[in-house]
C-alpha cells in the first residue's frame, strides 16, 4: 500500500515534494531515528539543492559525517520551512523498536503542528504499520489522525489487484493456470500482513 501511496504523490500530486522510508523487518540497524533522517534528508536535498549551502554550514558545527539526530532533525525542519509543501511517508513503523519510535512520532507530528501554525496543510507525514491502535495513547499524537484498515474491509479491493496483477504475470512468465493459482492464493493469505503461511 505504502509503494502505490508514494507512487501516487510523485506521479500526481506534483504541488508536493515527497520523501518516504521503508523500516524492514530484515534490517534492524537501519530502523532507527537516525537512519531515518539520514535517508529523507538525501531525498530532501534532491528536491531542495538550493538548500545544500545551509546544510553544510550546520553540519560544519558538527562533524563532518551526520551522526547527531539535533542537527538532522533541524536540517529536516529547515527543508520544511522551505517555500515548497512536502508529503512524508514512513512505511513499517511497528518495525522500529518503541525507545526509537516515540521520539520519531514527537518529532514528525510536532514539526507538522509547527508548519500549521502558519500555512495549514503545508506538511503532512503519513506512518503506516500494524497495531497502531496503542499509538492512540500517545500525548504526541493527540492532533494525528489514526485510520484503521481491517483486512477484512479491503479483502475485496486486494483481491480485485491480484486478480489484476496476475493477468499481466501470466503473460510475463508464461504461467500455467495452476501456478497462477497457486501465487494468487499465497499472495491473498500474506494479505493480512503475517509472514507465515501454512
Amino acid at each position: 500500500m505504502a509503494s502505490r501511496l508514494i507512487d501516487y504523490c510523485l506521479t500526481h500530486r506534483t504541488d508536493f515534494k515527497t520523501s518516504f522510508f521503508y523500516c524492514r523487518e530484515d534490517d534492524p540497524n537501519q530502523n532507527n531515528c537516525l537512519a531515518i533522517y539520514k535517508s529523507l534528508l538525501v531525498q530532501m536535498l534532491v528536491h531542495h539543492p538550493d538548500l545544500l549551502p545551509s546544510c553544510y554550514e550546520k553540519t560544519l558545527k558538527g562533524s563532518e559525517m551526520l551522526n547527531d539526530e539535533t542537527v538532522a532533525r533541524a536540517l529536516i525542519g529547515l527543508f520544511c520551512n522551505a517555500d515548497v509543501n512536502h508529503f512524508i511517508i514512513i512505511d513499517g513503523i511497528d518495525e522500529i523498536e518503541a525507545p526509537q519510535r516515540k521520539p520519531l512520532l514527537q518529532f514528525f507530528t510536532g514539526l507538522v503542528d509547527k508548519c500549521d501554525t502558519y500555512k495549514p496543510g503545508k506538511v503532512r507525514v503519513m506512518f503506516l504499520g500494524h497495531d497502531l491502535a496503542d499509538y492512540q495513547q500517545l500525548k504526541c499524537m493527540e492532533s494525528a489522525t489514526i485510520i484503521r484498515l481491517e483486512t477484512k474491509i479491503i479483502q475485496k479491493d486486494i483481491q480485485l489487484f491480484v486478480a489484476e496483477k496476475a493477468k499481466k504475470l501470466k503473460e510475463k512468465f508464461s504461467l500455467t493456470d495452476e501456478e497462477l493459482y497457486t501465487a494468487k492464493e499465497l499472495t491473498l493469505k500474506r494479505s493480512d500482513g503475517s509472514t507465515t503461511l501454512t
